[in-house]
């Protein structure tokens, strides 16, 4: 918060920031789906509430599958003409 603070981010660079971490994305999307309300998180939370609404889920689930598919592809595309030995 104190960084935020310091270098004047805005909203959704914040916003931005916590989606490229999975383990931020997965707390948001817990809180998001629990009966806490994502405004929990603070004036960032209230923004993604604000901005994405009810999609909101659809965001986490597209960044938690782009955290799995990316890596895979990236693993399958340098290994597949590799030779074993």
């Amino acid at each position: 918060m104190g960084s935020s603070v310091l270098f004047r981010l805005h909203l959704w660079t914040l916003f931005d920031t916590a989606l490229a971490n999975p383990l931020e994305v997965f707390k948001m999307a817990t809180l998001n789906g629990s009966q806490a309300a994502v405004s929990v998180l603070g004036p960032v939370g209230r923004y993604a509430n604000y901005t994405f609404g009810h999609m909101l889920w659809l965001v986490f689930l597209g960044v938690l599958i782009a955290w799995i598919a990316v890596p895979l592809a990236l693993t399958w595309r340098i290994f597949r003409n590799a030779e074993v030995g």
